[in-house]
């Protein structure tokens, strides 16, 4: 797993990356980023869900127009497998 985050002039994040599915059968992954402090104050979070990534296979994900609780970020992005 993987991601980067990007911060835009206009105020706004992204953020992008891949889920990789290590386990030999489909997994569905649920990715969530938040801009500003650590304990999740501020701006509200986004969180995307990815169904069925195929065993040994990845998918790209992108969270575009995160809202900032901090202008300067940072960005954390928790990925989290469920139980399929």
């Amino acid at each position: 797993k993987y991601s980067t985050s990007t911060r835009h002039d206009e105020g706004t994040w992204t953020a992008s990356g891949a889920v990789v599915n290590t386990t030999k059968k489909p997994t569905t992954f649920q990715v969530t980023a938040h801009v500003g402090p650590a304990d999740g104050s501020g701006a509200k979070a986004r969180t995307k869900r990815i169904a069925a990534v195929q065993g040994n296979g990845s998918f790209r994900f992108d969270l575009g127009e995160l809202e900032a609780g901090s202008p300067d970020g940072p960005c954390h992005v928790q990925v989290v497998a469920l139980d399929s």
